[in-house]
């Protein structure tokens, strides 16, 4: 072990640490943006009580919409999947108001992906069984 010192070793360590928890956190943030992006959309329920107005809505719109509408469902389903695994790995020893963030993120997007599920199965969508399958899948992940 010549020329390293535990002291030197220690301190690689630790910005190490703290680079990788900027990366999460970077990571974090740009999936929570992108999620935010898709709810301001307001063509999916936020909750269970606004599944009958998406429903509305994506009956109004256009067939050539309607007919690629699973590529949103899919990815939507996607976002709140990687929001949720980002989360559910956060790391250890997190201060506690963050670890209470991160759980209650973690019980929005449960809650937004059964949300999702339920207003797949009131709609028509190409590959409805592909589809429903995988946004249910998805969903069985972040359980």
């Amino acid at each position: 072990m010549e020329g390293k010192s535990p002291l030197g070793s220690s301190i690689i360590f630790d910005n190490f640490k703290l680079l990788f928890k900027k990366i999460y956190y970077f990571r974090l943030l740009f999936v929570q943006g992108a999620w935010e992006l898709i709810a301001e959309l307001t063509l999916l329920p936020s909750d269970e009580d606004g599944i009958s107005a998406a429903v509305e809505s994506y009956h109004a719109l256009s067939d050539e919409i309607q007919q690629i509408f699973h590529h949103v469902l899919l990815k939507t389903m996607e976002c709140l999947c990687n929001l949720h695994s980002i989360s559910k790995n956060s790391i250890p020893g997190s201060p506690g108001y963050m670890q209470a963030t991160i759980d209650q993120i973690l019980l929005e997007t449960r809650n937004r992906a059964k949300c999702l599920v339920s207003f797949s199965s009131f709609i028509r969508i190409n590959n409805a069984n592909e589809v429903r399958a995988k946004i249910g899948n998805m969903e069985a992940f972040m359980i």
